[in-house]
């Protein structure tokens, strides 16, 4: 989650990359999607663009997981191969608005849901995920009754530790994982030290 991207930019060039999975259902708003970077939407109401304007989304998404560039230079200078930290990785971009804190805030939630609508499989309600759980309306979906613990899968269980408060991980149930999360996000929002 950043500003925007530039697809066409060549640490995003998808060679070596593998199709993203078969039960991906990522969405691409504007073209330049590839089997690199996999999803461009924006979060940001009316007509914007995930489309890179200012380069901020594409430095640091190409920082984290930019593709192989050989040749890669500044200026004349430190000739070499660049790439990013995970550069076999897919990419997935979502525009928000980092001027306007409550509209991030607000947001969240909807981004949160987009993001794993697009990359989990629906578990049954005995095995909660965060799509089917506590970020769409309370009670709806899931009680604590029915999502004791909060899973993304059989294989996966999200234990809550905030490293202040609670700092030993803890097992509770899935609405009440999704309370400790929004309410760390706000924190962390809040927080002018940061």
């Amino acid at each position: 989650m950043d500003t925007e991207i530039t697809p066409g930019h060549p640490s995003f060039n998808d060679n070596g990359i593998p199709a993203p999975p078969s039960r991906w259902e990522g969405k691409c708003e504007v073209a330049g999607c590839s089997n690199k970077l996999i999803v461009m939407r924006s979060f940001v109401g009316g007509e914007s663009s995930p489309v890179d304007g200012m380069g901020r989304g594409t430095h640091t998404s190409s920082t984290a997981s930019g593709n192989s560039v050989d040749n890669a230079e500044e200026f004349g200078m430190a000739n070499g191969t660049a790439r990013g930290v995970a550069p076999l990785a897919h990419l997935a971009m979502y525009k928000i608005d980092q001027i306007f804190r409550n509209f991030i805030v607000k947001s969240l939630r909807k981004i949160i849901v987009g993001i794993l609508q697009e990359s989990e499989d629906i578990s049954s309600k005995k095995e909660c995920t965060f799509r089917d759980c506590g970020l769409l309306p309370p009670g709806e979906f899931c009680t604590p009754e029915i999502c004791p613990t909060m899973t993304a899968s059989p294989k996966y269980e999200y234990r809550w530790a905030d490293g202040v408060q609670i700092k030993k991980p803890i097992e509770v149930s899935a609405p009440k994982y999704v309370e400790f999360l929004m309410d760390w996000i706000e924190s962390q929002l809040d927080d002018e030290s940061i």
